[in-house]
């Protein structure tokens, strides 16, 4: 705590948690230490080694790892962290507060994409449907947005209802390309009633 480099802060830090830590000393270490790395890449190193060496998470300590991540100003850094902290430590729904907060930060919408198509993969979108279209719905882009809804169709098999509820979030794309292509693979998908009144 006494050291001034990010980079001595990382070599000490990265030793140290090739042991496992207790709940103690990890909770201490994600809490007061990693908020205190100002370099975005060293962060996300730290991040990454927690991620490889410490198995046992409480739910305090995986918030203050997300709110950690949240506060870096790089969109690089920030989405490589998320990625990989979703790869490695599949969250509850009691983390959608801190991740979704995290996410709203990204300011790139081809980083917030790629986040959330990583939460496609895990689940996230069955685990949380509200928190995730309000997340895409802050997407500009209608290629990133379309993309990403499209993969849900994709991925995720979703219920008639989760459908109707994804198509309804359509309305707002601008491109008429994008939104006919979106609404042309929602009828491949799911051809019944239900959905050719929420397409029409």
């Amino acid at each position: 705590a006494t050291l001034d480099s990010d980079h001595y802060k990382h070599e000490v830090i990265s030793r140290v948690v090739r042991n496992a830590l207790d709940e103690e000393n990890l909770a201490y270490l994600v809490r007061d230490l990693l908020p205190e790395i100002d370099s975005d890449h060293y962060r996300s190193q730290v991040v990454s080694d927690l991620l490889d060496y410490q198995k046992d998470w409480s739910a305090e300590a995986l918030d203050y790892v997300i709110q950690a991540i949240g506060q870096m100003d790089s969109d690089h850094y920030q989405a490589e962290s998320l990625k990989r902290l979703l790869r490695m430590q599949p969250l509850s729904e009691q983390h959608n507060d801190k991740l979704y907060d995290a996410l709203g930060t990204l300011d790139s919408d081809h980083y917030k994409s790629e986040v959330m198509q990583s939460l496609i993969q895990n689940g996230g979108f069955a685990q949380s449907p509200d928190y995730f279209l309000e997340a895409a719905a802050t997407i500009e882009s209608d290629h990133y947005r379309v993309e990403l809804l499209r993969s849900l169709l994709d991925k995720e098999g979703l219920t008639e209802d989760q459908l109707v509820r994804v198509i309804s979030h359509t309305t707002d794309i601008n491109s008429d390309h994008y939104r006919s292509e979106f609404l042309l693979k929602a009828c491949q998908s799911n051809n019944s009633e239900k959905i050719k009144e929420a397409v029409i």
